[in-house]
């Protein structure tokens, strides 16, 4: 391969890269409008969800190595929802309740605690 076969071959990988870059944020922002901001989705902003979850996980004891207990989530009418999962972590100093809603929107529920003292 000659000196002006080297040039073009990498000015077209040069050319493939920032198409592929173009395509990647043009379908990124295709996400945002299909799927919007206003539903908690912006891939822009991810990183700082896990930040947030990581600092969470550093600062709480129980969400780190706290006994893990499945939680019964409702509907508004006392049916089990099909949508939501929840779950709490508990230590002797404190118990993190974690829910998760995989609807696309906001949604009505409900969760029993039954809470235990124990009196010296």
């Amino acid at each position: 391969m000659d000196h002006q076969q080297k040039i073009k071959s990498v000015a077209s990988l040069s050319a493939i890269s920032i198409n592929e870059i173009k395509n990647l944020k043009d379908k990124q922002e295709s996400i945002i409008k299909e799927v919007g901001p206003e539903y908690g989705f912006d891939l822009t902003k991810i990183k700082y969800h896990y930040n947030h979850r990581r600092k969470m996980r550093l600062n709480h004891e129980s969400l780190r190595n706290g006994k893990l207990t499945y939680l019964n989530v409702f509907d508004l009418n006392n049916n089990i929802h099909n949508n939501v999962f929840a779950f709490a972590r508990s230590s002797p100093e404190e118990t993190g309740v974690i829910i998760i809603n995989f609807h696309s929107q906001a949604v009505k529920f409900k969760i029993f605690f039954l809470c235990y003292l124990s009196i010296i």
